[in-house]
């Protein structure tokens, strides 16, 4: 592994700006991919520097969509108490995503949002495509005019790998995978307060 050190400032339209200490890497294993991108909370999220907050807030809305029975449109008003996304940015959100074809739309006294399509065959890659463009991922992270191994760029062998993992994770989880993996994680976390509760009952 060679030592070194570089900052990376990503500018990218609607993305949060980040600076990074990014140690070159011959090593592209987990760990040692963890090791090139260290985050600093403190200034931002993991979240920004993958995809914008209109795709952040688009993953998080489609979620409880996924969990309607068949049929059946969620108000904007009720996705927004759900999700804490403010509903006005949220409303146009959902109606970017339906014009592309993502979501159905319907007027009324019952109407709302709903999939368009199976939650299964939404994936969180098509839900960043859909609000960022395609292509997000195919610049050069250090500011270079492109991005290819004939360029001479410090940070592109490290960066090529990660990308490759958060292309893979993007494009491999859907709507539903995130649906079914919060439904699992709010039972956990019930059965848990649950025990707290009796332990605490048990010692009173």
């Amino acid at each position: 592994m060679v030592s070194a050190s570089r900052a990376v400032h990503i500018h990218k339209k609607g993305v949060h700006h980040l600076n990074t200490s990014v140690p070159l890497a011959t090593d592209y294993s987990a760990q040692a991919l963890g090791r090139v991108f260290q985050i600093n909370l403190y200034s931002f999220t993991i979240a920004s520097m993958i995809y914008s907050r209109s795709a952040e807030y688009a993953i998080r809305a489609l979620i409880p969509l996924a969990q309607l029975p068949t049929g059946e449109f969620a108000l904007v008003k009720t996705l927004a108490t759900e999700t804490g996304i403010p509903s006005h940015f949220l409303a146009k959100i959902l109606q970017d995503l339906a014009r592309l074809g993502l979501l159905k739309s319907t007027k009324g006294p019952h109407g709302g949002f709903r999939l368009n399509q199976p939650p299964e065959e939404i994936t969180m890659l098509r839900i960043v495509e859909a609000m960022d463009g395609p292509g997000r991922y195919d610049g050069c992270i250090g500011g270079g005019p492109e991005c290819n191994d004939r360029v001479a760029c410090a940070m592109h062998d490290g960066w090529t790998a990660l990308r490759s993992r958060i292309m893979d994770y993007l494009g491999g989880t859907s709507v539903a995978d995130l649906a079914k993996a919060l439904g699992e994680k709010r039972r956990l976390l019930a059965r848990t307060r649950r025990r707290g509760s009796q332990k605490s009952a048990g010692r009173a």
